[in-house]
């Protein structure tokens, strides 16, 4: 955005506070608290999504590796019981 526009658009919003009632002044000043404080947690919900990524990611590898140790143990115990059968 340019200066110009930039300078424009901070002169219609002086119009429009000028234009409030204390009450939405006062509605819009809580906004904007509300704004910058959402704006400041925004890194720390991040990180912990980042977070909660990686544990799920990892759970997702232990769940496939706990599945393929499991076939192969199935697998095995079929194997030994083909064995055992075999050798009545």
């Amino acid at each position: 955005m340019s200066p110009q526009a930039l300078q424009r658009e901070r002169e219609d919003m002086r119009r429009q506070l000028a234009q409030c009632s204390p009450q939405e002044y006062e509605h819009l000043r809580e906004q904007l608290l509300a704004a910058r404080r959402a704006a400041g947690e925004l890194p720390i919900a991040q990180e912990q999504s980042a977070r909660h990524k990686q544990l799920w990611q990892e759970a997702e590898a232990r769940l496939a590796e706990l599945q393929v140790g499991g076939a192969l143990h199935v697998l095995v115990l079929s194997c030994k019981g083909g064995m055992l059968q075999g050798s009545r």
